[in-house]
């Protein structure tokens, strides 16, 4: 369920700097000392209009298991999404970790759709994530790509779990449509 944040922590959480100091760096080369993850899928008959507004309502995050708050319930640049993750369902909510990013691009185009978000303090990575719909001959591709590096000290000292939470939860999120 996609649920609004407090306009308070919403607040704070749209004026503070990113956790990283690469902006952009998910649309050009990645930086050194980051971890990349470049994932696609393509969906068969899928329709870009479809598939694309369930991308820019959180359905893909919805979908791939997290519960996510959000300062605004459509993606839109500068707005927020507080995601929360388990490791599994019946973890209690208390112990779930929190993970705050900003959207810092958005495209509702018709021959694309998409958007990334910059990680915000707190997050246990530093980087930024590419969600991108392209249509291709009867269907669309799902892209998601990222680049990140430990943030907190349990991803630093768990940093080979912490790349396989990363590389399930991508595969979550191109099978979430």
């Amino acid at each position: 369920m996609v649920t609004l944040i407090d306009a308070a922590v919403a607040e704070e959480l749209r004026t503070v700097s990113p956790s990283h100091d690469h902006p952009d760096a998910v649309l050009a080369e990645h930086p050194r000392g980051f971890r990349t993850v470049h994932e696609t899928r393509f969906l068969p008959g899928a329709d870009l209009g479809h598939v694309g507004d369930r991308l820019l309502t959180w359905g893909v995050h919805e979908g791939a298991g997290l519960d996510v708050f959000v300062t605004s319930p459509r993606v839109a640049v500068g707005e927020v999404i507080l995601m929360r993750w388990r490791p599994f369902a019946w973890v209690p909510r208390w112990t779930s970790i929190t993970v705050p990013c900003r959207v810092t691009h958005v495209w509702n185009d018709p021959d694309r759709v998409g958007f990334v978000y910059t990680t915000l303090p707190g997050h246990p990575e530093h980087g930024e994530e590419l969600f991108l719909l392209e249509p291709v001959d009867g269907g669309v591709q799902f892209t998601v790509t990222a680049f990140s590096k430990a943030g907190r000290w349990f991803t630093w000292l768990g940093a080979p779990v912490a790349r396989r939470v990363q590389d399930a939860t991508t595969r979550k999120y191109l099978h979430a449509l």
